[in-house]
Parts: structure tokens; C-alpha cells; sequence
């Protein structure tokens, strides 16, 4: 009744100063801890007729919610504008079709958003629509004409301010441009130059210039380096772009887009370089007043000595060097039995070589049997281990290339053919000897142990053969669908392998393939070419791929 102490039922303080205390249809006030209180009636947005408050909330600076048994309704304390303008309003034109977007503004109890459209930027407009989302399409629009947009946030504290933007449909509309076609890097010198070519189609509209991006990760995030028109720009052609940046050992992505008046066209996959760590030139000769041309190199393991097999410049005769520090300096060992090419040397440690080949010591390659080379004192000399080749031809079984685990090895060469030992290259016997002209009749190329009892042989006509036996049985484990070489649609050849261990295998060749599995060889993925397409023997035509070398799982 009147005179009736009124209840309070709700009391928040939102620091030690300021509190506030709920009295059933009003709301009082401190700001002085509580010595004295003073009313806040009807200063609550949507006030009824004296309410009872349920909860009090502060959301900070000075904004403040209470509850209602009113069903859907919360009062609003502090918020006295209506919402700010919509932000990020953006408008595409499609044919007879305009479609507004808009982020949302800051504001309170924003409960929709009224769209007003006119043709003439000053006005007059009309109203088109009330909306709860974030997003409009106007497709009551003519092709061609010129239509401006107002948008604004609608609340219990009334309509705010509009944002504005204009747009004109068309049926032949540009686009953003394509991806550029080629883009290449190349390092020098602490600094990164990058070239690229245009886009094959521009959007419709000419291309204005690019976007150069540059991150420390493939996945970015990307950091813009510099545009068109920019201050910065550092562009010497229609496609180049030199970055000076660079930090000494740093990993760097880049990534180019073209631009029109459309906007950024879809980015280049990321190519990626390293600066800071050139390869130097290493001039190591004359050796014993001789030129060489080095073709293979093979180091002795646990050491720094190694021995490579080379041809000299003038008799292109084959030699074997040696060097006990790394590179740096080499000696003339010997001139071993003449070769068609530069066998691939094999030390199974500083005094023991093994050679491949079907080769005679001196004068002309006539040896009709196929034999090893094994050296016993450092490469001085060579003793001949022939192959037990069983029944069977052995026309054109030239081999070229030896693999060893301990004393276990296997070599592979010319018309398929692979030979194993399992004493250290004293004894040898041919396990593998196709018809001639069968379809695996091809040319071997590479062998890799991948453990104790693993081997991989790549070659020719896209093979790839497993052994789990150290060489006995083989089976061709090469995906289908790899690449063919135009004109005569022959399957490419691999030229390189490298093994993890006996199931992650890294597998190059030509046009551009590199191959990789985790599982053994029973799938492969075909992984992109850092640079596609490349220039190799013309324009666009993918590169090949010759080395391949891990130095650890990672690297």
C-alpha cells in the first residue's frame, strides 16, 4: 500500500565506487561506495510499467542489462544512440542482378537492417527492404543502369547511420584475371628475383599490374611485398619483381596475383627458395696435368675419402680419382679397364671397389661374357669376377650401376638385367634376365638398398622393381597413368632414387615427375613440380628431374 517501504530485490556494483540497486520499477544509483544513492527511473530503454528486474549484468563502459518476466525482452541501460553504420558494405553486379553484403556494425539490439535504393546518388530514396541478415540480392534491376544503395542498422534505439555503395548490372561482366601461366625464382647474392608471365586471360579487362607475397611457411601466412602503384614498387618489366630483403639462411615463399579493375585474380602456387647458402664453384684440377670431367662420385662410409670415375678431356679415356679430404683436392689412382661411359664406383670401404661393366682391359670393348671389377688396393687394380649367367642370352647386358648392404649387393644395367652377390662382390650370379623384347626388356639404371633385405631398381619405360629377398625375386611396383613422351607415347624413364628406409622411397625422372611412397610401393603419390609448367627443351615443356638425395628423413 502507499506508504509501503518499497523492496529491493537486486543490488550490482561495478567497482567500489559505482553500484547500483534494482526497486521494482526503478533503479537507483551510487557513485560514491554508497553514501548516497540517487534514482535512474526511466532512463532504462523499453521500460514498462513497473517491472520486476530479475537480472543485472554490466557489460562495461557504462552499457548494462537486466531481464524481464516479459517473455524475449531485455532493458538496455547506457546504450542512448542507435547502431553505428554497416561496416565492409560491398556490392557485386551480375546480370540483372546486384548482391549487397555488409558486415555488423557496433550497436545494441540490432534487429535487422533497412536497404534503401535510388538512382541518382543524391537521392531521393526509396525504401527496398527490411532484412535480419547480412546479405541482399536486388534482382529488380535493369542492365546498365547505375543504382545506389543505403544501408542501415535498425534497433530499439532507432534507425543509425547508413553506409552507402553503387552498382551496375551487366550481361558481359570482367572478371578478376586468371593465375599468371609461369613464374620462376632465382637467388643470387642474398637477394630473390622473381618473373612470371601474364595471365592467358585478363577478366575482360586489361591487367593493371600484380601482387608479390611473400611468407617464411608454405601455408603462410602471406605478407603483400609491394603493388602496382605503390611506393615501393620495384617492377623492371611487365613481370618481374626483386626482393632485397631476404634474411641470410632464411626458408621464403613467394606467391604473384594479377589485378584489373575487378579486383585480385587467384595467386600462383607458392615457390619456395632458400638465400644465403650458394653453391660455390670448386676448380680441382688440372690433376697430373689433365682435365677431367667428373661422372661419378662415391663416398666411402664413416670417412672423408672419395673416389669418383672420370673421363679425360682430350683421349676420353676412363680414370679413377680418389680424394682423402672431401673434395678439395684428387689424385690419379689409375686407368681401369676401358668403358663404353663412367661406371658407377662402389667402395665397400678405402681398399675395396667394385666396378660394373662389360669391359677389357684396354683397346676396344669386345668381352662377349659378362663379368665385375673388383679392387683390393684402393682402385691400383681390378680382377675380373664374371657372372654366372645360367641359360640364356646375354646380348646388350652391359651393367652400369652397384648397390651394396654390408656384403650384399646387386647391379643392374642394359635389357633388364640384374646380378647379385652376397660376398662382397667375389662371386656373382644373374637372378634376373627378360626375353629379348619383352615388355620389361628395358634398360636399368639405378639400385638402392632400403634395408637388410629391400631393394629398388628404377629404369626405362617407367619401372620400378622391389625385392624383399636381397635380390633373388623382383616385382614391378610403378603406379599407372605417369607421363609419356610426345610422338612416340613411350612411358618416361626414371633416372634417380633415393630410400628413407623400406617403405618411404623417392622416385625422379623425366617431365617433370617425382614420385613418392610410405607404403612400400603399393601407392604412390605423384607430387607437383616446385615450378610447373618449366622450360626444359622448349617453352612449357615440364623439366626433367636427374638427382635425388636425403640426407636424413627430413632434408
Amino acid at each position: 500500500g502507499e506508504g509501503t517501504p518499497r523492496a529491493a530485490y537486486l543490488i550490482r556494483f561495478t567497482d567500489a565506487q559505482t553500484g547500483y540497486i534494482d526497486l521494482k520499477g526503478g533503479i537507483l544509483k551510487t557513485e560514491d561506495g554508497g553514501q548516497h544513492w540517487f534514482s535512474l527511473d526511466k532512463t532504462w530503454s523499453n521500460v514498462v510499467s513497473s517491472p520486476q528486474l530479475l537480472t543485472m549484468t554490466f557489460l562495461g563502459s557504462g552499457t548494462g542489462l537486466i531481464s524481464t518476466p516479459d517473455y524475449n525482452k531485455l532493458l538496455v541501460y547506457g546504450a542512448a544512440a542507435p547502431a553505428a553504420a554497416p561496416v565492409s558494405l560491398q556490392a557485386v553486379s551480375e546480370d540483372r542482378k546486384v548482391e549487397l553484403s555488409w558486415a555488423k556494425p557496433q550497436g545494441f539490439g540490432i534487429s535487422g537492417y533497412r536497404i534503401e535504393r535510388s538512382t541518382q546518388a543524391a537521392g531521393p530514396y526509396a525504401q527496398l527492404a527490411t532484412v535480419n541478415g547480412t546479405v541482399y540480392q536486388d534482382t529488380n534491376v535493369i542492365n546498365g543502369t547505375v543504382y545506389y544503395y543505403r544501408i542501415s542498422a535498425v534497433s530499439p534505439l532507432g534507425t543509425g547511420p547508413a553506409a552507402s555503395v553503387s552498382a551496375t548490372p551487366s550481361l558481359n561482366l570482367a572478371t578478376v584475371p586468371d593465375a599468371i601461366s609461369q613464374f620462376f625464382l632465382y637467388p643470387q647474392n642474398g637477394k630473390v628475383t622473381l618473373r612470371w608471365e601474364r595471365p592467358a586471360e585478363d577478366g575482360g579487362t586489361a591487367v593493371t599490374g600484380y601482387v608479390v607475397q611473400r611468407a617464411t611457411a608454405y601455408d603462410g601466412p602471406y605478407t603483400t611485398l609491394s603493388e602496382p602503384g605503390l611506393p615501393t614498387l620495384n617492377y623492371t618489366g611487365d613481370g618481374e619483381y626483386i626482393d632485397n630483403t631476404c634474411v641470410a639462411g632464411t626458408v621464403y615463399w613467394y606467391r604473384v596475383a594479377a589485378k584489373n579493375s575487378r579486383g585480385v585474380g587467384s595467386y600462383s602456387t607458392p615457390l619456395g627458395v632458400r638465400t644465403g647458402q650458394p653453391w660455390i664453384e670448386h676448380i680441382f684440377g688440372p690433376v697430373g696435368g689433365l682435365n677431367y670431367q667428373i661422372n661419378h662420385v662415391r663416398k666411402v662410409a664413416g670417412t672423408n675419402i672419395l673416389y669418383a670415375s672420370a673421363v679425360e678431356q682430350t683421349s676420353r679415356q676412363f680414370y679413377l680419382l680418389k680424394s682423402i679430404d672431401g673434395g678439395e683436392n684428387w689424385t690419379v689412382v689409375s686407368q681401369p679397364p676401358t668403358v663404353t661411359y663412367g661406371p658407377k664406383i662402389y667402395p665397400l670401404n678405402e681398399q675395396t671397389l667394385i666396378m660394373p661393366g662389360r669391359i677389357t682391359f684396354g683397346g676396344t670393348i669386345s668381352d662377349p661374357t659378362l663379368a665385375m671389377y673388383k679392387s683390393t688396393d684402393g682402385g691400383v687394380t681390378f680382377t675380373r669376377k664374371p657372372i654366372d649367367t645360367g641359360a640364356g642370352a646375354t646380348s646388350g647386358a652391359d651393367f652400369i650401376n652397384v648397390d651394396f648392404y654390408g656384403n650384399k649387393g646387386v647391379a643392374v644395367g642394359a635389357g633388364g638385367y640384374i646380378a647379385r652377390t652376397t660376398d662382397g662382390g667375389e662371386t656373382w650370379t644373374l637372378v634376373r634376365k627378360p626375353a629379348v623384347g619383352a615388355a620389361d626388356d628395358t634398360h636399368l639404371i639405378r639400385a638402392v638398398w632400403a634395408g637388410p633385405d629391400t631393394i629398388y631398381v628404377i629404369g626405362y619405360e617407367g619401372i620400378i622393381l622391389k625385392s624383399t629377398d636381397s635380390g633373388v625375386t623382383w616385382t614391378n611396383v610403378a603406379p599407372g597413368g605417369l607421363p609419356v613422351y610426345p610422338g612416340d607415347g613411350r612411358t618416361i624413364q626414371f633416372n634417380d632414387i633415393a630410400a628413407i628406409d623400406a617403405n618411404n622411397i623417392w622416385v625422379v625422372g623425366d617431365r617433370g615427375t617425382i614420385l613418392h611412397t610410405v607404403d612400400g610401393g603399393n601407392s604412390w603419390q605423384n607430387t607437383a613440380f616446385p615450378q610447373e609448367p618449366l622450360a626444359g627443351s622448349g617453352e612449357g615443356t615440364p623439366r626433367a628431374a636427374y638427382l635425388i638425395r636425403f640426407t636424413d628423413a627430413q632434408t
